[in-house]
C-alpha cells in the first residue's frame, strides 16, 4: 500500500529480451523480471535471505518459466524468463526503484542492438521501449555528426546514442572522431565498458564515459566538442549546463540552486524545447524518440548541436 507503506511487493518490472538484440522483432522473446520489494537493502552479512518471501517468489518464477529450471523442461506458459532480480526499495515517494539490486538467477546482462552498436543493460539501466522509433531517431542524430567529429553526450544513460555514433567511426588514422559520455548513475560505467568492448579496437580508445552530474562536467564536455548531445530530465537543463551550451553565464542564484539540487537515478526524461542561443554559439537540433525508463515513465531522445573547436 503506497499510502500506508505496508505490504511487500511494490512493483514488477518486465523487460523483453529478444534474439539479436531486438525484442520488438522476436515473438519468442524472453523476459527479464525485476521484483521491487518493500524492504531495505540486505546487509552483506545477512544477504537477501532477510526477505525470504521475496526469494521464494523469485525462485518460483525462475523454476516455473526458465529453460534452466528443474528438469530443463519447456516453460508451461510458453514464456521464458531470462533472469530474475530483486530491487530493494522501502523509501516513501513515487520513485519506483532504488539503488540496491540483487541478481538471483539467469544472465546478468541484456543486450540490445541500436544501429551498428551492441548496448549492454541491467534492470537499473534506462532502456527504450520503442526500439523502432529510437532507431529512427538515432539515424537522424547520426546524420548531424560529420566524420572526425568530437562528440560529447550529457545525460547519456547506458550510452546507446554515443555508442551508435562510435560504431560508425573508422579505425583509420585520419579519422580523429571521438565520443565522450557523461552520466550520473555510477552503475552505468559497468555496462558502458562492456558495450565499448564490442567496438573495434581502433575505435574503443576514442570512446569514454565520465560518471558525473551534467552541470559539473558541462564546461569540459563542451569545450573541445564539435557536436554536443543532451537528453535532460523532465525538469530540463540546469542553468550551468544551459549556459555552457549557449556560451553564457548561469545566474549565481540559479547555479547555486542547481548545485544543491538532489539528483534522482530514476529521473524521468523528456525532450525539452530548444533554448534560445546567443550569436556565434551552436544551434540546437531536436530529435525525439518514444521510450520508457525503468520506472515506465516516458522519455524522448536528444538534441544535438554542432560547435566549432577552440
Amino acid at each position: 500500500d503506497e499510502t500506508t507503506g505496508e505490504g511487500e511487493l511494490r512493483y514488477v518490472q518486465l523487460t523483453a529480451v529478444g534474439a539479436d538484440g531486438r525484442a520488438d522483432l522476436d515473438p519468442d522473446a524472453a523476459v527479464q523480471v525485476a521484483l521491487v520489494w518493500n524492504s531495505p537493502a540486505p546487509t552483506t552479512a545477512a544477504g537477501p535471505m532477510t526477505a525470504p518471501r521475496a526469494i521464494a517468489l523469485a525462485l518460483k518464477l525462475w523454476n516455473s518459466n526458465s529453460a534452466d529450471g528443474p528438469g530443463d523442461i519447456e516453460p508451461p506458459n510458453g514464456v521464458r524468463v531470462h533472469s530474475v532480480w530483486i530491487n530493494w526499495n522501502d523509501a516513501p515517494g513515487n520513485k519506483i526503484t532504488g539503488p540496491h539490486w540483487t541478481h538471483l538467477k539467469g544472465e546478468r546482462f541484456v543486450w540490445a542492438r541500436y544501429g551498428a552498436a551492441d548496448v549492454c543493460f541491467t534492470p537499473g539501466s534506462f532502456a527504450q521501449a520503442n526500439a523502432s522509433a529510437f532507431d529512427a531517431a538515432l539515424a537522424g542524430i547520426r546524420s548531424f555528426v560529420f566524420r572526425g567529429a568530437a562528440v560529447s553526450e550529457l545525460y547519456a544513460g547506458a550510452g546507446p546514442i554515443g555508442l551508435s555514433i562510435a560504431a560508425t567511426m573508422g579505425e583509420e588514422d585520419d579519422d580523429e572522431g571521438s565520443v565522450r559520455c557523461v552520466e550520473i548513475v555510477g552503475a552505468a560505467a559497468e555496462t558502458f565498458e562492456r558495450s565499448k568492448s564490442k567496438l573495434p579496437e581502433g575505435v574503443r580508445r576514442r570512446v569514454s564515459m565520465a560518471i558525473s552530474r551534467a552541470e559539473d562536467a558541462c564546461r569540459d564536455a563542451v569545450r573541445d566538442a564539435d557536436v554536443v548531445i543532451v537528453d535532460p530530465p523532465r525538469m530540463g537543463l540546469d542553468p550551468r549546463t544551459l549556459a555552457a551550451l549557449t556560451g553564457g553565464e548561469a545566474p549565481a542564484a540559479e547555479a547555486a540552486e542547481a548545485a544543491e539540487r538532489p539528483s534522482s537515478e530514476a529521473a524521468e526524461r523528456l525532450p525539452s524545447p530548444a533554448a534560445a542561443v546567443a550569436p556565434g554559439t551552436p544551434h540546437t537540433i531536436p530529435s525525439a524518440a518514444a521510450g520508457n525508463r525503468d520506472r515506465q515513465s516516458p522519455r524522448g531522445a536528444a538534441a544535438a548541436g554542432a560547435r566549432p573547436r577552440r
